[in-house]
């Protein structure tokens, strides 16, 4: 009875250190585009990884979360413009480095896009992706008008 007793006691200090343990590890934050999103269930780290949920990541970058229950699948389409201002395919422009490799354009730092040839040893410039263009996050974005070049 008396080692029963104690083992209840050893049981319940190490249940108690393990919570105090858990209740001490400090919080994940999840921050999107420097803004800090609160979500309804923490992030939280299994295994090496941390974990989130999708909703709380892919709303803030504009795509649309869904629940198949048929197919038990989290459905994530990021087929329309984020109201963050975040420009994608649909919206009338292109990024700039998915269209240039295949017009062969070269994209220079000078601020111009040219043919990738040369008349009479100088470069035939296109357009000033400066002048044309949006950059959000570090990527350049061209209307739709100038891709059809």
């Amino acid at each position: 009875m008396m080692k029963k007793f104690v083992a209840g006691v050893i049981i319940g200090i190490l249940l108690c250190y393990a919570g105090l343990a858990v209740a001490s590890s400090p919080q994940i934050r999840l921050i999107i585009n420097g803004q800090e999103i609160n979500t309804d269930v923490p992030p939280q780290l299994i295994d090496g990884r941390v974990l989130v949920p999708a909703r709380f990541v892919a709303e803030p970058l504009g795509a649309q979360v869904q629940w198949d229950a048929e197919k038990n699948a989290v459905v994530i389409n990021s087929t329309s413009p984020a109201t963050d201002g975040t420009l994608l395919f649909d919206s009338g422009w292109v990024r700039l480095r998915d269209v240039a490799p295949n017009k062969g354009w070269i994209v220079s730092g000078d601020g111009y896009v040219y043919r990738n040839q040369l008349d009479y040893g100088k470069r035939i410039p296109l357009f000033n992706w400066r002048d044309s263009s949006k950059i959000i996050n570090g990527t350049i974005y061209i209307p739709k008008s100038l891709a059809d070049m």
